[in-house]
């Protein structure tokens, strides 16, 4: 994919891809929250809560700040060697946003983040299953989804661009 400004692009391609994944057993189902981007918040449920973290089989993931920088020091690094476009990341101590551009699919792009994070924080267990994938489809929202990203995460923590 190439994020360049002006050029033609077929309909059924994305400019980028929005990518949130979280921290093991840091969001659960039953959890208050967003089910994506730009989506309505889903309502709190205790008991599918409590099924959740009774399937736990270890403690929850945070990430330190130093576990941050490590994790962001990764996506970059994986996006340079799979020259994929980076726009924007933040690293939170409970889960991980990017926008990124690519040709692979989002899901494979995601699984390639969080394995290459894994491994450089020296873990095995560090991520929930799946996450979400966000596909942006032209200028106004990639720019929306950096600045969401970059500027509308509350406290800074490790992010790039790091205005």
């Amino acid at each position: 994919m190439n994020s360049g400004e002006g050029l033609a692009r077929p309909a059924a391609e994305p400019w980028a891809y929005f990518l949130t994944f979280a921290c093991y057993s840091e969001r659960l189902h039953g959890d208050p929250g967003h089910n994506g981007w730009r989506t309505p918040y889903l309502d709190a449920d205790a008991s599918r809560k409590r099924v959740e973290r009774d399937r736990m089989r270890k403690a929850a993931v945070t990430l330190s700040a130093s576990s941050r920088r490590t994790v962001l020091e990764s996506i970059r690094s994986v996006c340079e060697h799979q020259s994929w476009t980076l726009h924007a990341a933040h690293v939170l101590s409970t889960h991980v946003h990017v926008v990124v551009c690519s040709t692979a699919k989002p899901e494979a792009v995601m699984t390639k983040l969080k394995a290459y994070a894994s491994r450089a924080l020296g873990r095995t267990k560090c991520w929930s299953r799946h996450g979400s994938t966000g596909y942006i489809w032209d200028p106004r929202q990639l720019q929306s989804a950096v600045d969401y990203v970059v500027h509308g995460q509350g406290t800074s923590m490790a992010r790039y661009p790091n205005p």
